[in-house]
């Protein structure tokens, strides 16, 4: 099991590499960009094999070394000019079951990468923070807010054209959960869906 992790961790990393290689050789902004936004979405899902290579049960994995990994490797594709983004992660020691890990990671990739493309153009520096924990009911509330200019009101981010958004509402409702968002001193968005905790 140990070896099937580092080979698949491996082989998405050859596909990042390859569509950087292909990326490298368009001129489109906007085509690169799709691009870079498929390698994000890999290398969430790469990292999560890392990490289970890593750990001694090879079955759990360190949500919040993960989140700090993801956010970390995000701020660095990201990060232009003087901008100064800060990540901040609260996340509770929880186990948790593959694909919900996989799902919480991509939604990490896609509304973080907003936030960093879009909430902090007029800012110097700007903060997300990531939150994980258990609440009442056998149930997980995740959080992830930034304080930047916001959405425009207009956007409705359940029916919009956004690939990003799209996949993050599939996401949740894949994992059992209800999303909501709110549109003040920056963009919040919570997730609360259920947990079965292993015996």
């Amino acid at each position: 099991m140990k070896e099937i992790h580092h080979r698949v961790k491996n082989n998405m990393q050859v596909i990042i590499s390859l569509l950087n290689l292909q990326a490298s050789s368009i001129e489109d902004d906007k085509m690169q960009e799709i691009y870079r936004e498929s390698q994000n979405r890999i290398k969430s899902m790469a990292l999560i094999h890392e990490k289970l290579y890593q750990s001694k049960d090879l079955t759990h994995i360190n949500f919040s070394e993960y989140v700090n990994s993801l956010a970390n490797y995000l701020t660095q594709t990201y990060h232009t000019g003087k901008l100064q983004i800060e990540v901040v992660t609260k996340t509770q020691d929880i186990p948790l079951e593959f694909d919900t890990v996989i799902s919480l990671g991509l939604i990490i990739n896609e509304l973080v990468s907003n936030s960093m493309k879009y909430a902090f153009d007029e800012q110097e520096k700007g903060k997300i923070e990531i939150s994980l924990k258990k609440v009442k009911g056998n149930q997980l509330y995740f959080y992830i807010c930034d304080n930047g200019k916001g959405i425009p009101k207009h956007i409705d981010f359940r029916n919009t054209k956004s690939l990003g958004l799209q996949l993050v509402c599939s996401l949740t409702e894949q994992i059992g959960g209800a999303i909501n968002m709110t549109n003040h001193k920056g963009t919040s968005y919570r997730i609360l869906f259920p947990y079965e905790q292993e015996e």
